[in-house]
């Protein structure tokens, strides 16, 4: 019996050590406008919880190229890179440090969003607004906004 109790204590210690330690992503929201000029202003809401971590603050990957399906043959685009420009970020309602680089060949963002001198822990509102020019597709009979709201590497 004794041996049984020991197990289950040990059980429930690294289960509620799991719990206590991980990450998630609470709530993640995307508003977009489309504006005259044909560009797009991007909104990024997201409720980041660290849970006991004690970590900088999150990364988010941007994807600026895009395959042209559907329009190889018109122009004879291939691939398409949006521009990517206006970009502010809050955490918590207060302006946060992020830099920018391009991750990959392809050019596409890569942004550190926190500050290398501190840490933080629990869960933060973090706001990314960014307009990009260039994701509109064209076609015979419609146009389209191509942008992919959840980007890669989630």
């Amino acid at each position: 019996m004794k041996k049984i109790i020991q197990t289950f204590l040990v059980f429930i210690f690294v289960f509620s050590a799991q719990s206590i330690f991980a990450e998630s992503i609470d709530r993640y929201h995307v508003d977009m406008l489309l504006n005259k000029d044909s560009s797009v202003d991007i909104t990024e809401t997201i409720y980041y919880d660290f849970g006991e971590n004690n970590k900088h603050g999150i990364f988010r990957f941007i994807p600026v190229n895009f395959k042209v399906k559907g329009q190889e043959k018109w122009k004879g685009l291939k691939e398409r890179k949006m521009e990517f420009n206006n970009l502010s970020v809050t955490r918590d309602g207060l302006s946060e440090n992020f830099i920018t680089e391009n991750k990959d060949s392809s050019g596409n963002y890569f942004i550190k969003i926190g500050d290398p001198d501190k840490t933080i822990n629990g869960t933060h509102h973090y706001e990314i607004k960014y307009t990009v020019d260039g994701s509109l597709r064209y076609f015979n009979d419609i146009d389209e906004v191509y942008w992919n709201a959840l980007g890669l590497d989630w």
